[in-house]
């Protein structure tokens, strides 16, 4: 580095085209992880880091499977595995890393039919109807997600059930008695092409 400055210790790990995030982001403050280090490749002044190359190859792995040992992550990224632990833990603080939970397959739990809904309310204008009717659906756990929608349509649910009885039940319940729904129109699932949460990275 240049005179009167020293590289930390994560920096040591990286390549250079990475050292712009490699000690705190404080204006003229010393890295508590280099003993001293006034480096100026540092991180924004606020808010969670930037993610690079690295982060993604990270994250990747991670969509395909959140136990995968960091080791096996490192050896195929070209860093550390304290490195990469390093970077895991900051997507979690950051919130990247929302969650790491277990798929399950519904079929096995009796639960394979799924349907969407459309649902247009009579007053989609009014904030307390809408955030009414989305604290209602949020509390169902057989609605497995729900959109809030800009359009004709004012939210679109995906519904889990074990068979058409069980969702025809559930209609009634979500949909016919509620005063404030207008409209709403099912189509069931025959077969999904693709399903998943995993983002393009």
């Amino acid at each position: 580095g240049r005179r009167g400055s020293r590289i930390c210790r994560r920096s040591r790990e990286l390549p250079l085209d990475v050292l712009w995030w490699t000690c705190v982001a404080r204006a003229g403050a010393q890295c508590p992880e280099s003993g001293g280090c006034r480096h100026t490749a540092h991180l924004p002044a606020s808010g969670p880091a930037a993610l690079d190359k690295f982060d993604h190859q990270i994250l990747a792995q991670l969509q395909q499977d959140c136990r995968v040992p960091a080791e096996r992550i490192a050896a195929d990224i070209g860093l550390s595995a304290t490195a990469v632990q390093r970077r895991i833990r900051r997507l979690r603080e950051d919130g990247v890393i929302r969650a790491e939970r277990a798929v399950l397959a519904p079929e096995a739990l009796g639960l394979g039919f799924s349907a969407w809904v459309e649902v247009t309310l009579k007053v989609a204008s009014r904030a307390a109807l809408i955030d009414g009717f989305q604290q209602r659906m949020a509390a169902e756990p057989q609605v497995q997600q729900c959109f809030y929608l800009a359009g004709e349509v004012d939210f679109l649910l995906q519904l889990r059930c074990t068979d058409v009885t069980a969702f025809e039940r559930l209609s009634r319940r979500l949909f016919f008695d509620d005063p404030n729904i207008q409209k709403f129109r099912s189509l069931v699932v025959l077969g999904a092409c693709k399903s998943g949460e995993q983002l393009p990275l």
